[in-house]
């Protein structure tokens, strides 16, 4: 009998109720002249006799057919054979049969097949396979999920490439790869679309010989789920991705080698959406060539690189761990697309991943358009170990980049670095995050590298660095060949040592804002808290108490060009003053300013100078007063319109 399906049944069967008298009939009138009733326990116990007969047929229930039973009875007759090998020869078509297993030592299981005329289907090893010497073939009746083991994998290490391939190339979904050991001797290649692999417990895929990739998918919409690869030092890449529409989740990758180039743990090239997420990936490595930018050492745990000048469908990263990626430059996750700078967009958001001992970096980002937030990076590598580290999150050339929420180790270099490399970069955000840097070393002849930053900014424009805790580092926070940035609330955390400066400002900077940040330390100091060579800078609001024996600024001036303004900034030590300037340099010291900054953003520089500008570029509603007035000479000047050095207005004789 069907199960019940006019929608008046129910899912979970009801308990049954008492029984009443002995096993017996139905009947039209009984002793008391009423008829028998089935009941619903009856008729459920009908509906699971039928369903318990066809599971151990091996038959799957249709619910749309009426030929279940006769399938489950066919079944029920089948010829028994130990092997595939001894049933050819044997069989007629349409003979229903079974195996013990796929062949002596596979332990697939008992198997059921068909008898089928030659031809039915493309022989694979597992769906169909060809019976030579009868002129037939058998169809093997497979129900979801599907087996390796019914091509013929036969674990324990042996050879099983073809057996996979087959399996995987079947079209048949979801594939299971189950919880033994696998060698293959070639590169395994997907190639149908919507494929979905998963493997169960710790089931293991192991090269035994060199190969380039373990693993590879070319079609669209393909999942791979749970493997796990071991390279064993004799391949460079684990899985490689092609086309869009990917997921590559929960996979357990390690010991991957390249002996000539890089090393690659998931490397994908499709510029459409995916994921790549919740995978264990762990020791990486390559040979070097003692040269850095090149593909020779380049490690990475996941690679998501275009070919084109940029992505059209966005990419998640997160939730994986990653250890131990080597080489003389091991990124653990690098995202990149091939395009002049400033690079085309990447679309990746790049969070909540684990990661732990890189040579090179953490997070490597040359492509647009991209988030990193909520990730955690431990260094845990000797200085000898990690020559080459630059950063635990770089950003090279790429725009509209926010780096956020991230408890970030750079105790050997930088814990974020940008480079616009020439170019001068927009809409960069790092903001909230935990930064750790190291102190300078040049004495250390095991560390010749020199001086660490938390976070260095070199060629932005428009830049926010705001609200970050930063621990250590020669200095906290630096600036190079940027304009228009912001600065704002930053927390100097922790010293272990004294060192120079929390926010350090090069001369190649001009007009930025640094606010309300904020440095405490009963036993260290930074010598110089905010420390400015670059023009047009406002500073308010900034605070520092460090050891009061030590002498200190909480500002020190250079440059002479333009402004600065110096509002409310203080500091706790008794043998210092709050503000420190060059000699030569005057400056205006308000009470209260408004209206300061970059026309750009809502804001204008109001500044003092003898004449209207020549050099530098400014905005439409800047203001210079006269350094020098005299009756009859003008008050100041305006910008009417921006540029370099823009046109200047005037304001009127006194």
């Amino acid at each position: 009998m069907h199960p019940l399906q006019n929608g008046s049944q129910v899912t979970e069967r009801p308990a049954n109720k008492p029984t009443s008298g002995f096993p017996g009939y139905f009947t039209e009138s009984g002793d008391n002249n009423v008829p028998s009733y089935p009941g619903q326990d009856w008729f459920n116990d009908v509906i699971d006799e039928f369903l318990n007969l066809l599971e151990s047929s091996n038959v799957s229930f249709d619910p749309n057919s009426t030929l279940n039973l006769s399938k489950a009875i066919a079944f029920s007759g089948t010829s028994s054979f130990d092997y595939i090998s001894s049933v050819d020869g044997n069989v007629y078509e349409g003979q229903v049969i079974s195996v013990e297993d796929y062949a002596p030592g596979h332990l697939s299981g008992r198997l059921y097949f068909k008898v089928v005329s030659e031809g039915t289907g493309v022989a694979d090893g597992g769906r169909y396979i060809d019976l030579p010497l009868s002129g037939l073939q058998l169809k093997q009746n497979l129900s979801k999920p599907y087996n390796i083991k019914a091509w013929g994998a036969k674990g324990a290490y042996h050879d099983d490439t073809a057996s996979i391939n087959a399996a995987f190339n079947s079209g048949l979904t979801p594939m299971i790869v189950p919880d033994e050991r696998f060698g293959i001797s070639s590169t395994l290649t997907v190639t149908p679309d919507n494929v979905y692999i998963f493997g169960t417990g710790d089931c293991m895929i192991k090269p035994l010989n060199t190969m380039s990739t373990m693993l590879s998918l070319e079609g669209e919409n393909q999942a791979v789920i749970g493997l796990g690869l071991d390279g064993d030092l004799k391949s460079p890449i684990g899985i490689n991705v092609t086309k869009d529409g990917f997921s590559v989740c929960k996979n357990r990758i390690k010991n991957l080698y390249g002996t000539t180039g890089g090393c690659l743990g998931v490397s994908v090239s499709a510029l459409g959406k995916g994921n790549v997420e919740n995978n264990i990936i762990d020791n990486l490595d390559a040979i070097n060539d003692s040269s850095l930018g090149n593909a020779v050492g380049a490690v990475r745990a996941i690679s998501i690189f275009a070919t084109e000048s940029s992505r059209t469908g966005r990419v998640i990263v997160s939730g994986n761990q990653i250890s131990n990626i080597l080489g003389e430059e091991g990124d653990a996750i690098h995202v990149a697309t091939t395009s002049p700078i400033p690079y085309g967009d990447g679309l990746a958001d790049i969070y909540g991943n684990v990661i732990q001992r890189c040579t090179r970096r953490a997070i490597k980002v040359q492509s647009g358009n991209c988030n990193v937030y909520r990730n955690v990076y431990t260094h845990d590598l000797s200085e000898s170990e990690s020559p080459n580290f630059a950063a635990a999150v770089e950003i090279i050339g790429s725009e509209y980049v926010a780096v956020y929420n991230n408890d970030l180790d750079g105790i050997s270099g930088y814990a974020v670095s940008v480079i616009g490399s020439g170019h001068k970069l927009k809409g960069i955000s790092v903001y909230n995050n935990g930064l750790t840097a190291g102190y300078s070393r040049l004495g250390d002849p095991d560390w010749p590298k020199g001086t660490q930053i938390a976070c260095r900014m070199e060629d932005t424009t428009g830049a926010n660095v705001s609200f970050n805790e930063i621990t250590g580092g020669v200095a906290g926070i630096e600036w190079v060949k940027s304009d228009d940035f912001t600065c704002f609330g930053n927390k100097d955390a922790g010293l272990t040592q004294s060192s120079e400066f929390f926010v350090l400002v090069q001369q190649s900077c001009l007009n930025y804002r640094i606010g309300s940040n904020s440095g405490f330390s009963l036993d260290f100091v930074r010598e110089k808290f905010i420390y400015c060579s670059g023009a047009s800078p406002v500073i308010f609001d900034n605070h520092a108490r460090y050891n009061r024996s030590i002498a200190y600024n909480c500002v020190q001036l250079t440059s002479t060009a333009y402004g600065p303004y110096v509002h409310n900034c203080t500091s706790e030590c008794d043998l210092a003053p709050t503000l420190n300037a060059a000699p030569t340099f005057q400056f205006p010291n308000f009470g209260s300013i408004a209206n300061l900054g970059n026309g750009g953003s809502g804001w204008h520089r109001i500044t003092f100078g003898s004449s209207a500008p020549l050099v530098l570029r400014w905005d439409r509603g800047d203001i210079v007063y006269n350094s020098q007035p005299s009756v009859g000479q003008p008050k100041g000047w305006q910008c009417t319109a921006s540029g370099t050095p823009g046109t200047w207005v005037s304001m009127g004789n006194l």
